[in-house]
C-alpha cells in the first residue's frame, strides 16, 4: 500500500500556535515499519488546493492500493473532512481504488459526515490501525459497516505504547518547531468530570529515559529544536514519569523547554517537589476546578487540595520561570460564588498563578451513530449521583450536540455560565490570560523570553498568527520543491 498521510495541527482557536502532528507523525512511522510507502503532507488548508491535487496525481500513479489517510484529532464537527471533501472527490474519481480512512475523533455521526471516508477509527486507534493495516481479524472493533466505523471499546486491556515524535529529514523541521512526546499511557486517576477515554488505567506503561534522550538529543543537534510538549493527561500521575524524563534531560548540552498538563496536588510528596524545581518546566497546566476543598472532594481530588495555596507558593517561589495556568469549573455541586471570588483574587493578589483558564461545567449527551464509551464522565453517566438536577436539554452544535440544562445545590446553568463570562472579565487584567500551550509556542517562535513577556495577549496572538503562517508556508515550499511540483 502507499500512503498519503494528511493533517491540520492548527485550526481554529489553534491558528497562532506551531505544533507538528504527533498522531499523523506516529501514524506515518506505524505504516513505514509495516514495509509500506507513507507521504506526510502538514498544514493541509494552508495548501493551494491544486498542488495537493498535483499530488495525488503523481503519487497515486500505477499504485494498486493507495490510500489517503487524514489525522484531525478531536475535530468533532469534522471541519477537515468538509474541507477536503473536493480532494476526496477528485482522489476517487482519478483512483478508483484508492481508500480514504480518518481517524482522531471521539464520534461518528452519519449525518455530518463526509460520504467518501471508507474507514472510521474513533479514539485512541493505534492498536486497532495495526490490525487493520497488517489485515488481521478487527470483527471486534466494527460498529458499523457502511461505512466502516472502528472503535476500541477495551481500552483498560488495550493500552497502546507511549510514542515520541519520530524525525525525518523530508518534514523539514527547524529551530521553531514544537514537538510532543508521551511519558506513560493512560492516567491512574478518575476524577469524577474528567472524560479522558484511558483515565482510571490498570496497566500504565512507561517510557523510556532513553527512547527521550534520544529525541531530544537529536532534534536538537540536527534541527536546534528545544521545546517540547508531553501530551500525558496527567504527566505526574506517577512518580517514575517524572525520575524517567529528569533522568533523560539532565546531561543533555542544553535546556529542553518542557510544557505539560500537571496534577498539582501530587506536588505534597518531597521527592515530587524535588523533581518539579529539577526539570523546571516551561510552562504547566494544572486542573485545580475549584479552590474550595469540599468541592475537591466531591470530585475525587481528596488528595491533599487543602493544601492549594501553599502548594502554589511552591512553584511560584521555587520554580520562578515556570509559567503556570490553573483552570477552574464553576457550577460545581458544594462551591459558592464568594468561595470563588476569594480564591481568584487570593491568587491575583499572591501572584500564585500567572493565567486563568475558567470553565462553566457542562453536562452533555452525544446523540451520536458511534461513540467512544470511554469519552463519558463518571459525572456525565450519573448526575444526580453527584448532585445535579437535571430538568431541561437544547439542541446545540447543528443538532447532535446535547446541552443539558441543570442545578446544582447553589446555581443553575444558564447563570454558571453568566458567571464564567463574568469572571473572565473581571480578571483579564490581573492575570496574563493566555494558556500554558500558547506560551510554549510563542517560546518556541521566539516571541518570548520568559513569562513576564506574556502580558500583551493581543499583540502576542497577532503575532503569533503572523509568524506561524510564515513558517507554515516556509514548508509548503520546501515540501513543494521536494516533491518535485514547484
Amino acid at each position: 500500500m502507499r500512503f498519503l498521510i494528511l493533517s491540520e495541527n492548527s485550526r481554529e482557536y489553534y491558528l497562532h500556535h506551531h505544533y507538528r502532528n504527533m498522531a499523523a507523525n506516529e501514524l506515518r512511522r506505524r505504516v513505514l515499519l509495516a514495509g509500506h510507502e507513507a507521504l506526510l503532507i502538514e498544514w493541509i488548508r494552508h495548501w493551494d488546493k491544486n498542488d495537493l491535487r498535483k499530488i495525488i496525481d503523481n503519487y497515486f500513479e500505477n499504485q494498486p492500493e493507495p490510500v489517503i489517510a487524514l489525522s484531525s484529532t478531536f475535530d468533532i464537527v469534522n471541519s477537515d473532512l468538509y474541507y477536503l471533501e473536493d480532494i476526496f472527490a477528485y482522489a476517487k474519481e482519478k483512483f478508483p481504488a484508492v481508500k480514504i480512512i480518518h481517524g482522531g475523533n471521539r464520534v461518528y455521526i452519519k449525518e455530518n459526515f463526509s460520504k467518501y471516508v471508507d474507514v472510521e477509527f474513533i479514539g485512541r486507534s493505534m492498536g486497532m490501525f495495526d490490525d487493520w493495516l497488517y489485515k488481521k481479524d478487527i470483527t471486534k472493533y466494527i460498529a458499523r459497516t457502511d461505512p466502516l466505523v472502528l472503535v476500541n471499546n477495551d481500552v483498560d486491556r488495550n493500552i497502546d505504547n507511549p510514542i515520541i515524535h519520530s524525525l525525518y529529514d523530508d518534514d523539514f523541521l527547524n529551530s521553531h518547531d514544537h514537538l510532543g512526546f508521551e511519558m506513560g499511557v493512560g492516567c491512574k486517576f478518575n476524577c469524577s468530570f474528567c472524560d479522558y477515554p484511558l483515565r482510571n488505567a490498570k496497566n500504565v506503561k512507561i517510557n523510556t529515559p532513553e527512547k527521550l534522550k534520544k529525541l531530544f538529543l537529536e532534534s536538537y543537534e540536527k534541527y536546534g529544536i528545544t521545546n517540547y510538549y508531553a501530551i500525558d493527561d496527567t504527566l505526574n500521575d506517577d512518580d517514575l514519569k517524572l525520575e524517567y524524563l529528569w533522568e533523560a534531560i539532565k546531561d543533555l548540552p542544553y535546556k529542553p523547554q518542557i510544557t505539560a498538563w500537571i496534577r498539582l496536588d501530587l506536588l505534597h510528596k518531597p521527592r515530587q517537589k524535588e523533581l518539579f524545581k529539577l526539570i523546571n518546566f516551561s510552562a504547566v497546566w494544572f486542573g485545580i476546578e475549584s479552590f474550595n476543598p469540599n468541592v475537591s472532594k466531591s470530585i475525587r481530588k481528596k488528595s491533599h487540595m487543602t493544601n492549594v495555596y501553599k502548594l502554589l507558593e511552591f512553584v511560584r517561589d521555587e520554580c520562578p520561570d515556570t509559567y503556570v495556568t490553573g483552570s477552574f469549573i464553576i457550577g460545581l455541586p458544594g462551591d459558592n460564588y464568594e468561595s470563588i471570588a476569594r480564591g481568584f483574587e487570593k491568587a491575583a493578589n499572591e501572584k500564585l498563578l500567572n493565567s486563568l483558564a475558567v470553565y462553566c461545567y457542562s453536562l452533555t449527551n452525544y446523540d451520536a451513530d458511534v461513540k467512544d464509551i470511554y469519552m463519558v464522565s463518571d459525572m456525565e453517566r450519573n448526575p444526580e449521583k453527584f448532585g445535579f438536577k437535571i430538568y431541561n436539554k437544547s439542541q446545540h452544535f447543528e443538532n447532535y450536540y446535547n446541552q443539558i440544562f441543570w442545578e446544582s445545590d447553589w446555581i443553575n446553568s444558564k447563570d454558571a455560565f453568566a458567571l464564567t463570562r463574568k469572571l473572565n472579565d473581571m480578571y483579564q487584567d490581573k492575570f496574563f490570560l493566555l494558556q500554558h500551550s500558547e506560551v510554549a509556542s510563542f517560546k518556541s517562535m521566539k516571541l518570548i523570553k520568559s513569562k513576564d513577556d506574556s502580558k500583551n495577549v493581543t499583540a502576542l496572538k497577532s503575532k503569533g498568527l503572523v509568524l506561524a503562517n510564515l513558517y507554515k508556508q516556509n514548508y509548503i515550499a520546501k515540501k513543494k520543491k521536494d516533491l518535485g511540483i514547484a
